[in-house]
């Protein structure tokens, strides 16, 4: 389930859209270090949506990168490159 807002900053909640509904995007936009997607009707989503083993989704890796690749004073997080944005592959945050 996710939820389409007015702005990119996710306020002002104007609709919920219900798992397994295709939405159209028309755009992906930046805020601040995540990414957004707008919609056909003008509403902004996540991008970053959690999916959980038992939706069995594949995804094709386009790429790699880190998530402080240019800051050696933070440690980085390896993240894999999909269509759309990037998905986690630290073992901390994947079950």
């Amino acid at each position: 389930m996710i939820n389409g807002y007015k702005t990119k900053n996710l306020t002002g909640k104007v609709a919920h859209y219900k798992q397994g509904q295709v939405l159209s995007v028309k755009q992906i936009v930046k805020h601040n270090l995540t990414t957004r997607f707008v919609l056909n009707n003008s509403q902004y989503i996540t991008a970053n949506k959690h999916y959980s083993k038992a939706t069995q989704q594949t995804f094709k890796v386009l790429g790699w990168d880190y998530s402080w690749k240019n800051d050696y004073s933070r440690g980085s997080a390896l993240r894999y490159r999909v269509a759309g944005g990037y998905i986690s592959a630290n073992l901390k945050l994947v079950k």
